[in-house]
């Protein structure tokens, strides 16, 4: 690589490297600023494919600007290889910090947590799932504040090159049950990888490990994560329910937006009572239209909350006997008042006839006054409608009690429910307790019953039984790996990607591990004694493969195998490297009278022109022999220094083809 790039990105020096790229710290000479350039690795650029698709992303993820992300400031083909100028952050990884610091104390923690989950919200809303979210892609700058890379990298690798991605390995640990599954992803997925960051900050280690990736993403499917509060007991509950939200297993189950689990972070940084307090609050809430529908009807304000419930009920026009007494208590009261005004009327002053009449007369137009009101209130109907709660109920049902009300029902779709059975209403819309007009139709989605399926145990079955019984179970054949088994029939699986009973989604894919019957294997031929031509020819034969081969003085014969680095008569797997020692002829002294017998070294160096089995042959006053045998690749750099005796000569050979004479003396 060029040490100026693009004509204007001075290589200062290589800052990192991973299985996808490499890094270098750069200088801008046209800005004057230093750059941060990612290489992509040559088995990603091969691919003409992946080449066009990274140009298109990468000049969409270009376009974010936000202060918590990474910024790409320009992209360059330089020598067949594609190159990303990028903001360059001073600092270390968000990992790096974990492993040096361990657990970060909460209060820190929100505070990244809010970056990261603003910074998402962002590429979220301009339609970038990035789906790598991990403490290794995560940045902390010298003035304590986090910025996101990789943006939409790891979905472009994915998309185009998922054979060459070294990275997913690594990203295991952070993937989301969906993720793992294979299956389509969402929004939600980033959510569940930035609850393992978080996780992952608070404890000081990862929630899920295991010997491997593929048992780490089966932990990620099948297991719970223990609660942070659990491990680290002065972690706020509320920060704890945050984390084990974000890692539900059902994307639906988690924070519906980064922006909602942003100011759920918020509320823990402004120091919210949590869930036990956030319950205590909506509960008080609730009380308070009790409170004003009682001052309304008349109750003081210092009446006790009871008491002021009580009187609003009285109020309350739900009860037809009630009202009924309560209209005709009226017309007999007003009757009754009647009659006795009219009984007092010889005994009262004549002073006080006019005023007594006006009272009486008030009194009455008042009361019948309230019963008029009453009967045009029973004779009426009301305007509005209160929206019952039909969760639970079948269709049918639900559909008897809104034709009594003279509402409608209309089943929307239907969904997997682990709460409700088969049939049952799971949501409505509107909901419970929302006043609508008669004749409005309520809208309602129907339970398919539970998406858990029981995994059933196919190990020892053919693959066309392992078939069937799974399909039975609703689950299907995922992928199917062959393997040797010295103790399963050939044909019959040896293992499942599932435990036996263990709950898992309807329809999910299931891995299965079929047997090839016993591992061949071939028995290890003598080498030693034969000249190395005839033991190569013993080992091929064998179905073995020829290791190294060194050379020695010994008391044998040039160019005879004198060890080797499998035991006669070993019982081994077809393919088995062997290593081989050979003769360089007599030691030095027995060969005191040989001007000879001095050792003398010589330097080879050379690149491979070509590709093949390389072999370095020489011939001196020893005899001919082989002094060095390995595979090369085009391009490599060969070196080496050989000993030889007396005049003679190296020849280099390349898959046959002699590449170059170096006489020596």
């Amino acid at each position: 690589m060029n040490e100026l790039l693009g004509g204007r990105y001075q290589i200062i020096k290589k800052i990192g490297s991973g299985g996808m790229a490499i890094v270098y710290l750069a200088k801008d000479l046209s800005l004057d600023r230093k750059v941060a350039i990612k290489v992509l690795r040559d088995e990603y650029t091969e691919d003409s494919t992946f080449r066009r698709h990274f140009q298109k992303e990468a000049v969409a993820i270009a376009q974010l600007s936000h202060n918590n992300i990474v910024g790409i400031y320009d992209i360059l083909t330089e020598d067949e290889n594609m190159c990303l100028v990028m903001e360059y952050v001073e600092g270390e990884t968000l990992k790096d910090k974990i492993n040096r610091d361990g657990a970060i104390p909460w209060q820190l923690v929100v505070k990244y947590g809010i970056q990261i989950a603003n910074a998402l919200s962002y590429a979220h809303a301009n339609q970038i799932i990035h789906k790598d979210v991990k403490s290794q892609n995560i940045l902390i700058d010298k003035d304590d504040n986090v910025k996101i890379t990789d943006f939409g990298i790891s979905q472009m690798m994915n998309n185009t090159t998922i054979t060459h991605n070294k990275g997913v390995l690594g990203s295991a640990h952070y993937f989301s049950p969906e993720q793992a599954r294979g299956e389509k992803l969402s929004y939600q997925t980033d959510i569940y990888s930035l609850g393992i960051v978080l996780y992952e900050m608070l404890v000081g280690e990862l929630p899920f490990t295991a010997e491997n990736p593929v048992s780490v993403a089966l932990k990620h499917i099948q297991e719970p994560a223990k609660p942070v509060h659990s491990i680290i007991h002065d972690v706020p509950e509320s920060l704890s329910f945050i984390v084990s939200k974000c890692l539900e297993k059902k994307p639906e189950n988690r924070f519906a937006t980064m922006q909602a689990l942003s100011r759920a972070l918020s509320g823990v940084k402004a120091g919210s009572a949590g869930r036990a307090e956030a319950a205590k609050d909506k509960t008080m809430t609730k009380a308070v239209p009790i409170t004003t529908a009682a001052m309304a009807a008349g109750v003081p304000k210092k009446t006790a909350p009871k008491e002021a419930a009580a009187q609003a009920a009285v109020k309350t026009p739900k009860d037809t006997v009630a009202k009924k007494a309560a209209g005709a208590a009226t017309v007999a009261a007003a009757a009754k008042a009647a009659k006795n005004v009219k009984n007092k009327k010889l005994k009262e002053p004549n002073s006080q006839k006019k005023k007594t009449n006006f009272f009486v007369l008030a009194v009455i137009v008042l009361l019948v006054l309230g019963a008029t009101i009453f009967i045009a209130q029973k004779i009426a109907p009301p305007s509005e409608l209160t929206v019952p709660d039909f969760r639970g109920m079948t269709f049918e049902a639900a559909e008897k009690i809104a034709d009594k009300r003279g509402l409608y029902l209309d089943e929307v779709g239907s969904e997997y429910s682990e709460n409700y059975n088969e049939g049952e209403i799971i949501s409505q819309t509107p909901g419970e307790g929302t006043n609508v007009s008669k004749g409005d139709t309520i809208s309602v989605v129907i339970s398919k019953g539970s998406q858990q399926a029981t995994v059933p145990d196919v190990r020892g079955m053919t693959l066309e039984e392992a078939t069937e019984k799974l399909e039975e179970c609703d689950l299907k054949v995922g992928n199917v790996m062959e393997s040797y088994s010295d103790t399963v029939k050939a044909g019959e699986i040896i293992s499942q990607g599932y435990e036996p009973d263990v709950k898992i989604d309807r329809e999910s894919e299931v891995n299965l591990e079929i047997s090839l019957g016993e591992s061949p294997y071939t028995i290890v031929p003598n080498c030693v004694g034969s000249d190395i031509n005839s033991a190569k020819a013993m080992l091929e034969e064998a179905k073995l493969k020829v290791g190294n081969i060194t050379y020695k003085k010994s008391e044998s014969e040039n160019n005879l195998v004198v060890e080797q680095s499998v035991e006669y008569g070993s019982k081994v797997d077809e393919y088995t490297t062997v290593d081989l020692v050979v003769s360089s002829g007599k030691t030095d002294d027995d060969d005191d009278d040989d001007g000879d017998a001095k050792a003398k070294s010589q330097r080879i160096s050379f690149t491979a022109p070509s590709t093949g089995t390389m072999e370095i042959v020489l011939t001196d006053s020893q005899g001919t022999r082989v002094v060095d045998l390995k595979s090369v690749s085009e391009g490599d750099s060969i070196a080496g220094v050989y000993d030889y005796y007396g005049r003679g000569e190296f020849v280099i050979k390349i898959a046959g083809t002699v590449i170059q004479t170096i006489p020596v003396s």
